[in-house]
């Protein structure tokens, strides 16, 4: 929900998750929605970014 705290750690730890998983679709997407958001924390929002970055050069995220 959007007043929970730790909404943002969560969906970072679940991209984190997908990743790991070999799932780099379901990371980029969550990472995505992550950044998206207006009331990310600073900190959160570089660590997303250097996510999605290596997740974009690991040449695992379907081209469509």
């Amino acid at each position: 929900s959007a007043d929970n705290a730790f909404r943002h750690s969560a969906r970072e730890a679940l991209a984190m998750a997908a990743w790991k998983d070999g799932r780099a679709d379901d990371a980029l997407l969550l990472i995505n929605e992550l950044l998206s958001d207006v009331q990310v924390p600073g900190g959160i929002a570089q660590r997303a970014t250097i996510i999605r970055d290596l997740i974009i050069s690991s040449g695992k995220v379907s081209q469509g």
